[in-house]
């Protein structure tokens, strides 16, 4: 049963070869959104500690957020705290804003994909059919094709 399984995994992935290009575009643009996330949460805690003097439950002592005063520390030095609260604000908008835009990407990539291969599927299967003796499509009840 494993061998019918790998061989029709193989199958599948011979249909799916013609789209590898945007399977590729889609696992890259998901990979990035997914890393924005993360930005995100990192953008938010300088700018809730800013704001409020604390992170809460997202400023967990320790190393994240040493990395995150070391990465943001360059674009935020010398400026006023309007200053600051405006780029923090504009850092986290902007990660959303292109998180969300790669997001939608690459659903609308995986949607082209599976509209397509079931487009190829569903036109072998009709040639397959066309191809059937008639004597066949005869003998054989609908719902057995």
């Amino acid at each position: 049963m494993a061998d019918a399984g790998r061989s029709t995994a193989r199958r599948l992935v011979g249909w799916l070869w013609p789209y590898r290009g945007r399977v590729a575009l889609g696992i890259a643009a998901t990979t990035l959104a997914s890393v924005l996330d993360g930005a995100t949460i990192l953008f938010l805690i300088p700018l809730l500690r800013h704001l409020f003097g604390s992170a809460g439950a997202l400023a967990a002592p320790g190393g994240l957020e040493r990395l995150v005063d070391q990465l943001l520390g360059p674009l935020l030095t010398g400026l006023t705290p309007a200053g600051i609260t405006v780029r923090l604000v504009a850092l986290l908008w902007g990660a959303l804003l292109l998180k969300n835009g790669l997001a939608y990407f690459a659903g609308l990539a995986s949607v082209r994909v599976q509209e397509g291969l079931v487009r190829d599927l569903r036109g072998a299967l009709f040639e397959h059919l066309l191809r059937l003796d008639l004597g066949w499509l005869e003998r054989t009840r609908g719902g057995q094709v």
